[in-house]
């Protein structure tokens, strides 16, 4: 290197061009690829060909990249797949198809349990290296996404991004099949009617917008509300789908009327003898008789909603509370904000049940399970814990995001969980999965598939799906308790 002088020739590649090499972790091996559909990996001392890979079925292999520990190679090619090598054998390990035009580039994250995949259908995709587990990244947005949820039936995600966009997508196939414009700064907060017939979107620009769901042709404004010249922070529908409450930057709750558009009322107690503070999250119970909401003067308070009469006020939060939910039968709240922690209450009596502590940073969205047994929560730590509502411990940690989690929220079925973040996507993740870590490739099963995988991890530290017992380490006592499972 010191001056320049050729080592060495590598002979051996079929096709007339040779499109990319890079070189192992440690720079004792190098792999190339060149117009076709094999790849091979040299010797850099000797320029020996260690393997000669074949398996893909299109006309050419676009991209190859090592492993950080040099034990695998990623490869993409025209025939839509990634795959994965082993490097000491040169056998296929597995591949991965989503993509619907050539994969393009290909990059493992720093600890090597994540692929990210670039193709021509002009999407990024995020898959676990450990388990083949795919996370779909979801294109379209230019900025991040402040709020998601999910469709009654279980089949769209409607999300709202600080680019003044709303974004409707598939579930099925992560398309997105509608974008709404119309709002003229960040969409703060996004909502589902119940009858499945309406979005409701609040922003930064001081309106609350109402859109027809129903169709996929086109969606079109149905009313615009003005809300006192103050940023919409959160909205969610009654039960019946017929009122709006949503909850302000000039520090109020108000009622609205969803086929006219009319205000009903502003809650008592949210101006001069309530919030003092902007209002963070508001949300109906399941029987739409309460209305709770959360603010930054760190309290929630709960009121009837026909009469907008304050029943009680809930303490105990010592910073803002970014969000707040009731359980699937009404009987619990959680809330959740910058002191870092959850807090569960008796939505009845107004008793704190239970704390909740593990996030590192403050908290920004917290959801039930359909089934109540769990809650989800997201925050400034970019990680989504999943917390065993019963005992208040922390089961579960899904990592993917590169920026803050705003938004957390269940599938109506509870086997999904999506998730928006400021780094421009919305994640969906298998929660199923997560409830029995012996399954450490998802498949439904615990079986020696299951055990080999822990196995061929043995020693690895850290954040580590086959970490079945969730103490730092693959070891011994993982292998014991997934054979145990059997």
């Amino acid at each position: 290197m010191e001056n320049g002088q050729r080592i060495n020739d590598l002979f051996g590649h079929q096709g007339w061009t040779l499109d990319e090499v890079v070189f192992s972790p440690d720079g004792k091996t190098i792999v190339s690829v060149g117009f076709g559909k094999l790849f091979n990996l040299w010797n850099v001392e000797t320029g020996e060909i260690l393997h000669t890979f074949s398996g893909h079925t299109g006309y050419h292999v676009m991209t190859v990249s090592f492993s950080p520990d040099g034990k695998t190679i990623a490869s993409g090619g025209s025939d839509h797949t990634i795959r994965l090598w082993d490097v000491d054998t040169g056998e296929h390990i597995s591949a991965y198809k989503r993509h619907t035009d050539s994969v393009n580039s290909l990059v493992f994250n720093p600890d090597g349990s994540n692929i990210i995949s670039g193709s021509g259908d002009g999407t990024l995709q995020n898959w676990d290296v450990n388990t083949g587990e795919y996370i779909y990244t979801l294109p379209g947005y230019t900025n991040w996404i402040n709020s998601i949820a999910f469709s009654p039936d279980g089949k769209r995600i409607v999300s709202g991004s600080g680019d003044s966009t709303i974004h409707l997508w598939e579930v099925d196939t992560g398309q997105n099949t509608q974008t709404f414009t119309g709002h003229t700064d960040d969409v703060m907060c996004v909502a589902f009617s119940p009858d499945n017939r309406t979005i409701a979107s609040g922003s930064w620009d001081n309106t609350i917008r109402l859109w027809d769901a129903g169709t996929r042709e086109y969606l079109r404004p149905l009313n615009v509300y003005r809300v006192n010249f103050s940023p919409v922070l959160s909205v969610a529908f009654s039960p019946d789908s017929k009122t709006l409450v949503s909850g302000d930057g000039d520090r109020t709750v108000s009622l609205w009327v969803v086929n006219t558009g009319q205000l009903i009322r502003t809650l008592k107690g949210s101006t001069s003898t309530g919030y003092s503070t902007d209002v963070r999250s508001v949300v109906f119970s399941p029987n739409g008789k309460i209305i709770a909401g959360g603010s930054e003067d760190t309290r929630i308070r709960l009121w009837e909603a026909d009469t907008g009469q304050l029943i009680q006020t809930l303490t105990g939060h010592t910073e803002r509370i970014e969000s707040v939910v009731f359980s699937a039968d009404g009987k619990q709240i959680a809330s959740a904000g910058w002191d870092d922690t959850i807090r569960l209450w008796d939505a009845n009596t107004g008793e704190h049940i239970r704390t909740f502590t593990g996030h590192d940073y403050w908290i920004n969205s917290v959801a039930f399970s359909p089934d109540g047994k769990s809650i989800a929560s997201g925050g400034r730590d970019t990680l989504i814990y999943l917390w065993d509502v019963e005992t208040g411990e922390h089961f579960h940690t899904f990592t993917g995001h590169l920026s803050d989690v705003n938004s957390v929220v269940f599938s109506p079925d509870g086997s999904a969980l999506a998730s928006g973040s400021n780094d421009g996507t919305v994640l969906l993740w298998d929660f199923f999965a997560s409830l029995q870590p012996e399954d450490v490739n998802a498949d439904g099963v615990v079986d020696v598939l299951d055990l080999t995988l822990v196995a061929s991890n043995l020693g690895q530290q850290g954040e580590n799906k086959v970490d079945v017992n969730r103490d730092g380490f693959v070891n011994i006592l993982d292998l014991v308790q997934v054979a145990a499972a059997f």
